[in-house]
């Protein structure tokens, strides 16, 4: 004999709720992913361009923050590589 459960509506909400949590966890997560990625190319052409001697990057530190101003700074490192 299999016995079925009933779900109570609290139950039900808190399947939600944790669904919810899950999806917002992982979404979290891919950003980070996303960001790191960045940041390590970042660091990539940083390094090009100290190792060929451009003088803008004898010493330099950027701080940035969120994806956005991440790729905007990738895009123009990359376009400094491109000049120099």
């Amino acid at each position: 004999m299999i016995a079925k459960l009933k779900m109570s509506e609290n139950d039900i909400t808190n399947d939600i709720t944790n669904d919810k949590d899950e999806e917002m966890s992982k979404n979290v997560i891919d950003e980070f992913i996303i960001q790191v990625d960045i940041a390590q190319e970042i660091i990539n052409i940083a390094s090009m361009l100290i190792q060929v001697g451009h003088f803008g990057y004898r010493m330099f530190e950027e701080k940035l923050q969120g994806t956005d101003n991440l790729k905007e700074y990738l895009k123009f490192l990359r376009i400094e590589l491109d000049k120099w």
